[in-house]
């Protein structure tokens, strides 16, 4: 599971929260676009597994999620990774709507509780998003 978000509180939460979620998959974090698609390029070499869950944060510094995703999705490779999820404090129609025409498919918002992010991290883990 990647998570792709400039705020350093923001990955330590939604972490500690995917902690108490019991999912088992290795955590990654990114602070920018760039560094996440760097990655992915280890990704395509065989250096590195496939993320099953990708969480990207629409609103960052230098290449936004859309780019990012964009990006991502241009590469024949990564057209197909089984979930890239908006995960933002958005929410605008519009920004829904940008994140499905750039491949993301799905859009949430950064839960605002605690319980609620767990029980984000828990149907994610259940396979039941």
């Amino acid at each position: 599971v990647c998570m792709v978000d400039d705020s350093e509180h923001e990955a330590f939460l939604a972490h500690r929260c995917y902690q108490k979620a019991e999912v088992p998959n290795p955590w990654l974090t990114f602070k920018s676009g760039e560094a996440f698609l760097e990655h992915m390029e280890l990704v395509r070499s065989g250096r590195s597994l496939v993320p099953a869950v990708v969480l990207m944060d629409i609103n960052m510094p230098g290449l936004s999620g859309f780019d990012a995703v964009e990006r991502l999705r241009q590469q024949h490779e990564f057209r197909t990774i089984p979930v890239v999820m908006m995960l933002t404090n958005s929410m605008s129609d519009a920004d829904r709507q940008r994140s499905a025409e750039v491949g993301a498919q799905r859009f949430q918002p950064k839960p605002l509780e605690i319980d609620t992010y767990i029980a984000f991290f828990r149907r994610l883990k259940a396979g039941t998003y």
